[in-house]
């Protein structure tokens, strides 16, 4: 069995990926890790966004100019209920609808102007969390490669001494 094996561990271990992580030394495994942290968080972002980010729909749209035109004729509860599943994971879709909803009940200006920023800042908060990893990652990553090269050439200079 390990005579099986014993191809794919010769390269595993002469491969490219290894050298460079030998060359690099301890800072060069930090940054293989944060690197694979940072993709990780990058393809969760994308798809987040694909899923669950606020697009201005064409429904959202005509909701928008109807209500312009006629703002008693819609009713936001029908609305609601009418939605399909994928109106429903639309934020803007409830931010629309709610405050449609705070105009027919003659709620303040202020009131509706509040809440609805709010609301919007609870929509936003799941993107908020993956920026700030790759943020650090950014912030972190130049000087990681700054102290490896210090180290490599601490190394260096007590091979010749």
């Amino acid at each position: 069995m390990s005579n099986f094996l014993a191809p794919f561990g010769s390269a595993l271990t002469d491969g490219p990926l290894n050298q460079l992580l030998a060359m690099g030394g301890p800072v060069m495994m930090v940054l293989l890790v944060m690197a694979v942290l940072g993709l990780i968080t990058f393809i969760y972002v994308i798809l987040l966004g694909a899923l669950y980010a606020p697009r201005l729909s064409k429904k959202i749209k005509s909701l928008i100019t109807f209500w312009q035109q006629n703002p008693s004729g819609v009713n936001p509860q029908a609305v609601r209920q009418q939605a399909s599943r994928w109106a429903k994971l639309n934020p803007l879709h409830s931010l629309v609808t709610n405050t449609i909803e705070a105009r027919q009940n003659r709620k303040d200006d202020q009131h509706i102007r509040e809440t609805t920023a709010r609301d919007a800042q609870q929509a936003l908060e799941p993107f908020e969390a993956p920026l700030k990893i790759i943020e650090v990652i950014a912030a972190l990553a130049p000087l990681l490669g700054l102290l490896g090269t210090v180290l490599g050439m601490m190394e260096a200079f007590s091979a010749m001494a």
